[in-house]
C-alpha cells in the first residue's frame, strides 16, 4: 500500500515511494513556477525558508498512507439533523499522510470556529484514529501549503482564490515562526 495519485479506475496510478519527499518535490517544483509570479519574492524567498527549516516534522509524523479528502471543510460536508455525515467533492481526493486534511479543514481555525468546535473536532477525530504526534499543528499546515500552492500554480485567474491562498501562507509562515 503506497501514498499516491488516484486514476479514474479507483485505483492508485501514480504511487510514492516516499510521500513526504514527492509532497515537498510538489511545493518546491510550485513556487519555482506560477506560485512563486502570485506568491512574489519576498514571500517565496520566505516560504522557501520555512519549509527549510520544519519540513522534517511532516516525514516524523507520517505514521504510512491514508485515504485524503484534500478539500476537506465545512462547505464539502453536510451533516443531518440525526447527526449523519455525508462528505461531497471528492475530486481532489488521493493517499497520503494522514494529518492533510486536518490541515485544511483547521486553514480558518481562527476565522470560522470556536476553540471549543476545534477541541470537539479533534478529539471526535482522536478517537477514531488514535492521538495526535506531538507535532500535529505544524505538519498539518505544512501538509496544507501543497494545497495552497497546488491553487496557486493554477493557469485560470482565480484572483480571490489566489488572495486566499496568499493570506492562508503568510498566516502559516509568520504565524508559526
Amino acid at each position: 500500500k503506497k501514498a499516491g495519485l488516484f486514476g479514474t479506475d479507483g485505483k492508485v496510478k501514480v504511487a510514492f515511494d516516499d510521500y513526504s519527499k514527492e509532497a515537498r518535490s510538489f511545493l518546491e517544483s510550485a513556487i519555482k513556477g506560477l506560485a512563486h509570479k502570485r506568491l512574489g519574492d519576498t514571500l517565496t524567498a520566505d516560504l522557501k525558508n520555512f519549509l527549510e527549516a520544519h519540513w522534517p516534522v511532516v516525514a516524523s509524523t507520517y505514521t504510512g498512507p491514508v485515504l485524503l479528502h484534500c478539500d476537506y471543510n465545512p462547505k464539502n460536508i453536510i451533516v443531518t439533523s440525526d447527526n449523519q455525515i455525508t462528505v461531497l467533492d471528492w475530486e481532489f481526493a488521493m493517499v497520503g499522510h494522514n494529518l492533510s486534511d486536518l490541515g485544511n479543514f483547521l486553514r480558518f481555525e481562527d476565522e470560522d470556529y470556536t476553540p471549543e468546535l476545534v477541541s470537539v473536532f479533534l478529539a471526535g477525530y482522536q478517537s477514531i484514529n488514535g492521538p495526535l504526534p506531538e507535532q500535529w499543528k505544524l505538519a498539518s499546515q505544512l501538509l496544507d501549503l501543497v494545497s495552497l500552492c497546488f491553487f496557486l500554480n493554477r493557469k485560470e485567474e482565480l484572483s480571490k482564490t489566489f488572495a486566499t491562498a496568499k493570506a492562508s501562507i503568510e498566516k502559516i509562515i509568520y504565524k508559526s515562526t
